[in-house]
This record gives structure tokens, C-alpha cells and sequence, in this order.
């Protein structure tokens, strides 16, 4: 049977750049195409003659997400435009202009969820400081701690060669290890007002030996989520102060 010259040809969003040796089960041939959307895939050639085949999937992932127009509609502070086009899931992305009239593009769903309300200096969302859970900068402090304690100290290191590069809890050997600390960072830093890296090399307990432990990083997972009802491995206090060097 005489193979069919389908280059060059469109098929839907398809267009059809050149043949290829592959073969279905049946002898048809597959063809290399590219969709609209930028996507290249090998089709059957009679899918594509037959009308089977119209893009590369990407239509369908489209059908299958009920579009819900928000235009002209307000979410908190937004006020929504027009269509800007689509996140890489296929989610709508809509124009928005805040009500101190910043514009942005924003996706359907976190408008339609109430996740944003609007810019960041106007939401009732609140970010920073003014947020109802924030804990004095804790997140940040903690970011320095660990990047200090990793690259200019050999805390890390010491605490895995006391353990012999083994778990403590699952007493497994090598692969990702980290190094934990029992009393809990957060409760460090607020015990110790720590605020700078000079605060942090005054600190005697983020250097104690006694207060880390090697453990995997499944394990380390585990010790601080919601399953450590017993709190292993968890202190708020090491119950006998460790004095500030200097």
C-alpha cells in the first residue's frame, strides 16, 4: 500500500512536518506534528486523515475545563477586565485592576476562591507583619541559622560523624541525612532574642553537640508533622540553660 505525503498538511491545530519510520501494529505509519500550542508529537497518519486526531491533546484538556466568564465581576479589590490568557495548566488568567489601580493578571481560580482579593498593598489578605500569624520574623531568622550553620561552622558535619552517618530513629545508614535540632529553633531564637548573625555565634545552644541528633530526611519529616503526637525527638527547652559565649 502507498504511503500517503501528508507534509506540510492541517489537520485541525495540526500541521504535519515530516514522516517518520515508526509503525502502528497494522503497518500505518506515524507522522511528526506540531500543534498550535507549540507542541510537537508523532500521530497516526489515520488519525489524522480520519479526523481522529485535531491537536495533541490540548483540546481536549481545554473542553474538559468549564470556563466561567468574570468579566466585568469584583473580588475584593479587583476589578476584572478581560481574558489574559492561560497558566501552564490550562487555568484562565484574567486582567485585574485593583482599586488603587494597579493592573495584573490573575488566574480564575484563586478569584474565585477568595486567594487574592487584591494587590498586595490592598487585600484584606494580610502579608508580613501584618499578617495574624506572624511570629517576628521567625521564618527568616531560622533561614539564616540554617545557611550559617551548614556553610560556616561544621556543626552539621560534627553532628553526623557523633552519629556515625546514621539515623537515630530508623537507624539507617548514609543517603540524605540532615542535622536536627531537639530544642526547636523557633524557641531558641526567641529565648535568645536572636535578630543578626552576631547574635547567632553568641549563642552557645545552636552549637551544642547535645542538642542535635543525624536523622533521615523521611524521619526529619516525620519529627515535625502533625503524625509526632509524643513530640519525639521535640523540646520547647533543654530544661538547663546553656550560657551566651562571650
Amino acid at each position: 500500500m502507498k504511503r500517503l505525503d501528508l507534509k506540510n498538511q492541517r489537520f485541525g491545530n495540526l500541521t504535519v512536518i515530516e514522516s517518520s519510520d515508526y509503525k502502528s501494529k497494522r503497518g500505518d505509519y506515524y507522522w511528526l506534528c506540531k500543534c498550535d500550542c507549540g507542541k510537537e508529537k508523532l500521530i497516526l497518519g489515520r488519525s489524522l486523515v480520519t479526523g481522529k486526531s485535531k491537536s495533541c491533546g490540548c483540546l481536549k484538556n481545554r473542553r474538559s475545563i468549564k470556563i466561567v466568564n468574570l468579566k466585568g465581576k469584583h473580588f475584593g479589590s479587583w476589578h476584572v477586565l478581560e481574558e489574559s490568557g492561560r497558566t501552564p495548566n490550562q487555568q484562565v488568567k484574567w486582567l485585574c485592576q485593583c482599586g488603587c489601580g494597579l493592573k495584573k493578571s490573575v488566574d480564575g481560580r484563586s478569584l474565585i476562591s477568595g486567594k487574592s482579593k487584591g494587590c498586595r498593598d490592598c487585600s484584606p489578605i494580610r502579608f508580613g507583619e501584618k499578617a495574624p500569624g506572624w511570629k517576628g520574623g521567625l521564618t527568616r531568622v531560622q533561614k539564616l541559622i540554617r545557611d550559617h550553620l551548614s556553610k560556616a561552622t561544621n556543626w552539621t558535619q560534627e553532628v553526623f560523624a557523633r552519629d556515625d552517618y546514621c539515623c537515630q530513629r530508623c537507624i539507617k545508614r548514609g543517603g540524605r541525612l540532615q542535622a536536627h535540632h531537639i530544642v526547636k529553633l523557633s524557641a531558641i531564637i526567641i529565648q535568645y532574642g536572636i535578630k543578626s548573625l552576631e547574635d547567632v555565634d553568641k549563642c552557645g545552644l545552636l552549637f551544642d553537640l547535645s542538642n542535635g541528633v543525624c536523622l533521615c530526611k523521611g524521619c526529619h519529616n516525620w519529627v515535625h508533622s502533625l503524625k509526632n503526637k509524643d513530640k519525639e525527638l521535640l523540646s520547647d527547652t533543654m530544661g538547663v540553660e546553656i550560657p551566651i559565649k562571650g
